[in-house]
């Protein structure tokens, strides 16, 4: 009786993260998705905790980010190398666009004008992809210093950068109408990764050298 009720609860609450990188909450099904580095499925936690797969087709998962009722998600091997978009609705994929000069693409944003922002840390680059006509193309190419986690900031019309290399290991800030790029603040901590942001103004991110999240 003790194995089979070992068994039962094993089984049910069996963990499918594989190296999770990054994870966004579903408000339209009160989960959250998580995207596996390691195998590139993409898990789905319920409001139980319980985990499924959502998708398993892609082969290296990174950023993710969702955009109405599509989940737009980097992957860097396999056979949608590039951005995918899978529907929330049921996993489906209906969206993938190569991006030339690519390395590691790594986190995703959006503006209100309906272009995706990506952040390619080995390359040194952001690559914007508009959405309806799935056109590609590079945004900034140079000065980033390993841009990682990325965020629109609407109010100022500009991106948020956590950057990983130059002195000081800034955030920067993008604006739009330039592009121009500035230091918000020098953070000192190594291996910058993960930004997001609450409903009061303040931005979170965390570093993989102290394991916090500031």
């Amino acid at each position: 009786l003790i194995l089979l009720v070992c068994l039962f609860f094993h089984c049910h609450s069996q963990n499918l993260l594989n190296n999770p990188e990054s994870i966004v909450y579903d408000y339209s099904s009160n989960r959250y998705l998580v995207s596996n580095c390691g195998d590139g499925s993409i898990v789905q936690i319920d409001s139980n905790g319980l985990q499924s797969y959502f998708n398993t087709e892609l082969e290296a998962t990174l950023g993710l980010h969702i955009v109405g009722d599509t989940l737009f998600v980097s992957s860097n091997s396999g056979p949608y190398t590039g951005i995918v978009g899978f529907l929330l609705s049921s996993g489906e994929i209906v969206f993938h666009v190569e991006i030339q000069g690519n390395v590691l693409l790594n986190d995703i944003t959006s503006d209100n004008s309906g272009n995706l922002y990506i952040t390619d840390c080995e390359a040194n680059k952001i690559f914007k992809v508009h959405i309806s006509s799935m056109a590609p193309s590079t945004l900034i190419d140079s000065g980033l210093g390993y841009p990682n986690g990325i965020l629109f900031d609407e109010a100022n019309n500009r991106l948020i950068v956590l950057n990983g290399t130059l002195p000081g290991k800034p955030i920067l800030s993008v604006f739009l109408d330039d592009l121009s790029i500035t230091t918000i603040v020098e953070t000192d901590l190594y291996a910058i990764d993960g930004l997001t942001e609450d409903d009061y103004g303040n931005y979170y991110f965390s570093s993989w050298y102290t394991d916090k999240v500031y």
